[in-house]
């Protein structure tokens, strides 16, 4: 490895370096869509967050990595065909994917120091509402479909900090997850 690499391996998703394949779900499809594997849910109404806690590191790190995966080649699909729309006419549009070329590398790099700004739509809200009357746990704030700020314990085996409850849009989730 890199020195680089060998320098930011401590601050990286522990267990994605070893990641074999990804799952191909993404993390907001592992907490709100899928029904084989369980996780533990709580609700911290002064945090306004949900948190979730799998116990293990497995399914985290391969969604984790689905994630990363999927954003990278985004990014890099996105800003292969550039170097060609740069003509007289075609200088706005580049301009655009070039912006959404860096934005999905953000949200890849943001994965993998363990943070992602997830879209949580309304089946994702509805299987959490509907796991937390199953659970008796019942959070004292609104639950909505949004962008939740998503923050991985050091384990990778729970979201500690919770999807922290947001109504910011992704952008500013990006920005605010770095501060």
């Amino acid at each position: 490895m890199s020195l680089v690499a060998d320098a930011l391996q401590p601050f990286l998703v522990k267990g994605l370096i070893n990641q074999k394949r990804p799952s191909g779900m993404t993390l907001a499809d592992l907490i709100g869509r899928q029904e084989t594997i369980g996780f533990d849910l709580d609700f911290d109404n002064i945090n306004k967050s949900i948190c979730f806690d799998f116990r293990d590191a497995r399914d985290i790190v391969g969604s984790v990595a689905s994630d990363i995966s999927r954003l990278a080649s985004a990014s890099f699909q996105t800003i292969r065909s550039i170097p060609n729309e740069f003509t007289e006419k075609a200088i706005p549009w580049a301009v655009i994917r070039t912006y959404y070329a860096a934005f999905y590398a953000g949200q890849a790099l943001i994965r993998l120091f363990g943070e992602s700004c997830s879209y949580f739509d309304r089946e994702h809200i509805a299987r959490i509402s509907e796991l937390g009357k199953i659970c008796d746990k019942t959070p004292e704030f609104r639950l909505t479909k949004s962008v939740y700020h998503c923050v991985l314990n050091d384990a990778a085996t729970a979201i500690e900090r919770g999807c922290g409850w947001s109504s910011r849009n992704i952008l500013e989730c990006l920005w605010y997850s770095n501060k």
